[in-house]
């Protein structure tokens, strides 16, 4: 994966691997706001944003999400 960095008054974007995973990260350019956003099984979108939060806190809250167990879901049907 190259990485790819859009920089603008706002803040940035930036795409990244993050424990094995293909990440968007968006954070502001001068507040601490920030989001990081993943696709799991090429189905399901998950995004973790904050406010007064710095990139390592959005990327441990990332890593306590059970994304292993989500993406075993991917071939259930949407109807339970």
């Amino acid at each position: 994966m190259v990485p790819v960095v859009a920089g603008f008054a706002a803040g940035f974007e930036t795409d990244q691997n993050i424990g094995g995973r293909s990440v968007h990260e968006k954070t502001g350019a001068t507040a601490k706001k920030g989001a990081l956003g993943v696709i799991v099984a090429k189905r399901f979108e998950l995004d973790v944003a904050g406010d007064g939060v710095d990139k390592n806190s959005l990327e441990q809250s990332l890593g306590q999400l059970d994304l292993a167990r989500l993406e075993s879901m991917k071939d259930q049907s949407a109807l339970v």
